[in-house]
């Protein structure tokens, strides 16, 4: 791998009868594109996970396949590439509580490849009951001058709104999936908002200008 041959040819005519060596002609084979191995996960959350993996040659460019367990690598799967020229990829935008396989590849040179690297497997990990409760919870803006305006895909049971010293200055139930929040009469200052979705509860800092 990565060497220049020079090269000769002459022909045979008779026995004993050669042209003569022509002028030399060079080639290089190209640089050996070695497989990536260690491939370890970290950071695993409900959407997203860390690769990393060993870098068994110069190459500072790879591509991951990754795609739910099962998926035929050849013709299925996502494929994702990482050229910041250091061995490590986030994965994100993943299905919660689900297993995954995944390939990786050098890419040494334009259109010169390394072989896939044996499957790694990964799971995700589950939703809890909050993050179901509050899929979809949104709020803005913060910080806030006057309507805070909040939504979510479960109907909002209840809202509180509490000042730095935990007195209560805001309570209102609405059972509804959208509403906002008047603060023009609230003074300047840092708020804690408690919300509450079906049995789950979330607490958010806010800043009123």
């Amino acid at each position: 791998p990565d060497t220049e041959y020079d090269v000769y040819i002459r022909a045979v005519c008779e026995e004993e009868n050669y042209s003569e060596w022509s002028t030399v002609d060079s080639f290089s084979t190209l640089e050996s594109c070695e497989t990536p191995t260690g491939i370890e996960f970290s950071n695993i959350t409900t959407t997203s996970a860390q690769i990393s993996w060993t870098s068994n040659g110069d190459e500072t460019e790879w591509e991951i396949l990754y795609g739910p367990t099962g998926f035929d690598p050849e013709t299925q799967g996502t494929t994702a590439t990482d050229d910041d020229q250091e061995d490590g990829y986030s994965l994100n935008d993943l299905e919660p509580d689900t297993e995954y396989d995944v390939y990786i590849r050098a890419v040494c040179e334009e259109e010169s490849y390394s072989e896939w690297s044996t499957v790694a497997s990964f799971s995700t990990e589950e939703l809890d009951v909050n993050d179901i409760d509050f899929s979809g919870f949104m709020y803005y803006p913060n910080p806030v001058r006057n309507m805070l305006t909040f939504k979510a895909n479960n109907p909002i049971k209840s809202i509180t709104v509490f000042n730095m010293l935990g007195q209560q200055v805001f309570q209102k139930d609405y059972n509804k999936v959208s509403g906002s929040i008047d603060f023009s009469m609230l003074q300047t200052g840092n708020y804690f908002i408690k919300i509450q979705i079906k049995n789950s509860i979330k607490m958010i800092k806010l800043i009123k200008e």
